[in-house]
């Protein structure tokens, strides 16, 4: 949905740009200067002052919580067990599909009886 809004945003903006750049510019140059302020207020409250806001940097614990998480995915992923799941799932979908298909054979040879048996009785 983000995006969505964003790609809005974006179209809306080069339309605007193409009625009038200058204007489009000065509320660019407007939007990047708040833009600014806001993260470089943000980022000096946590101490580290303009170099946290120049190196983009991220709390260190908080990238040790993402890499355990991507290392427990990567770990599900790569387990046998994971894999007969899967395994599982696409036996019963192809014995499903098998059912389906003997099950429209089915009918349709009855269908077939049902004409023939109608049209020998003419």
């Amino acid at each position: 949905m983000k995006a969505f809004i964003y790609i809005i945003l974006v179209i809306g903006f080069i339309v605007f740009f193409q009625q009038s750049p200058v204007y489009a510019i000065v509320i660019l140059g407007i939007f990047l200067v708040v833009f600014v302020y806001f993260k470089f207020r943000s980022s000096s409250s946590s101490g580290n002052g303009i170099m946290s806001f120049l190196s983009g940097k991220n709390n260190q614990q908080e990238n040790k919580i993402n890499d355990l998480i991507m290392l427990m995915m990567i770990q599900q992923l790569m387990s046998p067990s994971g894999n007969n799941n899967h395994n599982n799932y696409n036996n019963n979908t192809n014995n499903n599909v098998e059912k389906r298909k003997q099950e429209n054979i089915e009918y349709i040879e009855k269908m077939q009886k049902e004409t023939l048996e109608l049209l020998d009785d003419d």
